[in-house]
């Protein structure tokens, strides 16, 4: 018997093509050739690591900013558009985005720090 029910598919013999003529014998066709390994799509996963100096320099940027952009303004939402739209280019620029690629097939304690030592191995 077989799993790969999706490639095979039975058809049951005449109880007269079997040897003692009582059973079904069940006959397997091939209806699709197995490939060897089934084909994953890869997935970009997207983050911003926080090291201990981009912190200390986000908050030295933070405290000594002068946010004229944000106290100048009359409007409020033009005040929280600026304010946003500052601290956003800040942290784009302090926090840099990286990306792992991941592989449905990784195991789950695969990390990006282990794929990078294995990467720098070969």
């Amino acid at each position: 018997m077989t799993d790969l029910t999706h490639c095979y598919s039975p058809r049951p013999l005449h109880p007269a093509a079997t040897p003692n003529g009582t059973q079904h014998t069940p006959l397997y066709s091939v209806v699709a050739y197995p490939t060897t390994s089934p084909q994953y799509s890869k997935v970009i996963n997207t983050y911003r690591p926080m090291p201990d100096s981009a912190l200390r320099g986000f908050g030295q940027w933070v405290t000594q900013h002068p946010w004229d952009e944000v106290l100048e303004m009359e409007n409020v939402h033009t005040k929280w558009h600026n304010f946003v739209t500052t601290t956003t280019k800040a942290f784009h620029c302090y926090f840099q985005a990286k990306s792992v690629t991941v592989h449905p097939s990784d195991a789950p304690w695969i990390t990006p720090r282990i794929k990078r030592l294995i990467k720098q191995r070969n």
